[in-house]
């Protein structure tokens, strides 16, 4: 016999409720994803978020593509002044989506780039995505650091360069997990968010809840200062690398992020505030992303489409799913 309808959701609606009912910060999370994230984006929409795979020119014209995940423009602004690297203009850019999950969805799923080549150290890609791109390196997979849980921007570059000698006539998309917690800077890496590949694929990854940095700020046990502090130098990281590979690509390079994150802003038109990135909102600090073009004076790559192909995920689902949830996605 099939369940009466509705009768599983009020039986869920009754178990979270009885579990979380006396936490007022699970009632904040509710609110924030049952009201005021459709709230947002009736009042602001996604007239003005770019596309870079499919929209204005100016904004798919490029031949290597660096994504700094949860990278707000404000960081950037402050932090690539002391990084060497010498861009050619800068924009401030709306990101269509407020999270990794969103933006992948957002841009990838159902569409077809035979001229990408998308070399990811977040294994949302493969899960979104498995059809999207002529080919998709899988960095998380074989160069996953269990002790720091991420992917460090080392394993990446490292696997630009060998994915630019391979495609030369492909467009390159490096997408780093940093400056996304955790943050791998400090003396001490922070437990609480450090996550698995599998956890992510398996949609595990927590965006909300007490753990980690963002956690900590959102149960009010953090320190903003501290935080913002650790975000940046895990920005600096990544800078640092990306300057390390800049004069040996041929053509435009950019520099832009998925997403930002926000440090207790308050998420207008609600008096709330709010930490992390959570998915569906619209607030500045999270849609603000920096857009940075770096001319190469060698010649421009000439780019071919020749289709894009399945690519399976590497390992097992649960695997996948693991690794997700080791960078936060529960």
């Amino acid at each position: 016999m099939g369940s009466i309808p509705g009768v599983s959701a009020v039986r869920h609606a009754y178990t979270e409720i009885s579990k979380n009912g006396n936490n007022r910060y699970w009632w904040r999370d509710r609110f924030i994803n049952r009201v005021v994230s459709p709230t947002q984006q009736r009042i602001y929409g996604r007239g003005n978020a770019i596309d870079p795979f499919g929209g204005e020119h100016r904004y798919t014209d490029w031949d290597v593509l660096f994504v700094l995940d949860a990278c707000r423009a404000d960081l950037f602004e402050e932090t690539v002044p002391d990084s060497g690297i010498n861009y050619s203009s800068y924009e401030m850019v709306e990101s269509p989506a407020s999270s990794t999950p969103e933006w992948t969805s957002r841009l990838f799923e159902g569409r077809s780039f035979g001229d990408v080549v998308y070399i990811t150290a977040n294994p949302w890609t493969a899960r979104v995505a498995p059809n999207s791109f002529h080919d998709r390196i899988d960095v998380w997979h074989d160069d996953f650091d269990d002790d720091v849980g991420t992917v460090r921007p080392e394993a990446m570059i490292k696997a630009a360069k060998a994915a630019i000698d391979d495609y030369p006539n492909k467009r390159i998309v490096v997408h780093l997990m940093q400056p996304h917690v955790p943050f791998i800077g400090g003396a001490e890496v922070d437990e609480g968010s450090k996550n698995n590949p599998e956890q992510v694929i398996n949609e595990q990854i927590k965006t909300t809840g007490k753990e980690g940095s963002f956690g900590r700020l959102r149960y009010g046990d953090g320190d903003v200062k501290k935080v913002w502090s650790d975000y940046k130098s895990n920005l600096e990281i990544a800078l640092k690398n990306i300057q390390n590979i800049t004069n040996d690509i041929d053509g435009r390079i950019v520099l832009t992020s998925d997403h930002g994150n926000m440090f207790g802003e308050i998420a207008w038109p609600f008096p709330i505030r709010v930490y992390g990135h959570p998915d569906g909102l619209r607030s500045s600090p999270l849609i603000e992303v920096p857009w940075a073009v770096i001319e190469s004076d060698s010649p421009r790559p000439t780019i071919k489409d020749d289709g894009a192909k399945h690519v399976p995920l590497p390992g097992e689902e649960n695997q996948l799913s693991n690794k997700l949830e080791s960078l936060g996605y529960k």
